[in-house]
């Protein structure tokens, strides 16, 4: 068997830190932006299938990204993760939502096409189906206030906060300041730390 490499390490180092920065946040953030520690102590390390990385990461960017006041819904009303072209993913976010608070409030999932409203939308995944380059849905969502992932080379440069990349199946990213500021969102400098690359880093 040969030993993993570094590039392997990195990524389930990744995966490890995204987890234990959970528990960390629902610990120091009590009452806030958290999640149970009970659910995220759970989580493998590893996960079984890149599709449920992607999902699982999408719920935790989630709690490390401050909205602007006016963008979030009233205490009790859900948080909208929202799909395009990924059907694999959305699959996987099923049982995740229905486990998961964030912000104080509940989350859900929403499958949507191009040519689909966002309106309540607050997280938007683009998958890899979409050319970000003639999607109106990308288009739409750059001029929104929401956080916005996209698994596409050009995922940042196209506007997108997080984008996925993968290493020798390994799931990473890589985060955007500049569309962190267009979007008005603050992303926490301990997810950035994690990120492969940071546009626009200072």
């Amino acid at each position: 068997m040969r030993a993993p490499t570094a590039h392997a390490w990195r990524g389930r180092l990744t995966c490890w830190a995204l987890a234990a920065l959970m528990v960390c946040h629902s610990v120091a953030l009590a009452g806030g932006a958290s999640e149970p520690a009970a659910a995220i102590a759970t989580i493998e390390p590893v996960l079984a299938s890149l599709d449920a990385a992607r999902a699982d990461h999408l719920l935790r960017f989630l709690g490390y990204v401050v909205f602007p006041g006016t963008t979030l819904p009233p205490p009790g009303q859900p948080l909208v993760v929202a799909v395009a072209g990924a059907d694999e993913v959305y699959q996987a976010l099923g049982p995740l939502v229905a486990q998961r608070v964030s912000h104080q409030r509940p989350v859900v999932r929403r499958q949507i096409n191009e040519g689909d409203p966002l309106l309540g939308v607050h997280l938007l995944y683009i998958g890899r189906r979409v050319d970000l380059q003639q999607s109106s849905l990308m288009r739409a969502a750059r001029a929104a206030p929401l956080l916005l992932v996209t698994e596409h080379p050009d995922g940042l440069a196209a506007g997108a906060l997080f984008n996925f990349i993968t290493v020798q199946d390994q799931l990473r990213f890589e985060a955007s300041l500049l569309a962190a500021d267009r979007t008005g969102l603050t992303v926490s400098s301990r997810l950035l730390a994690l990120a492969d690359r940071v546009l626009g880093g200072r």
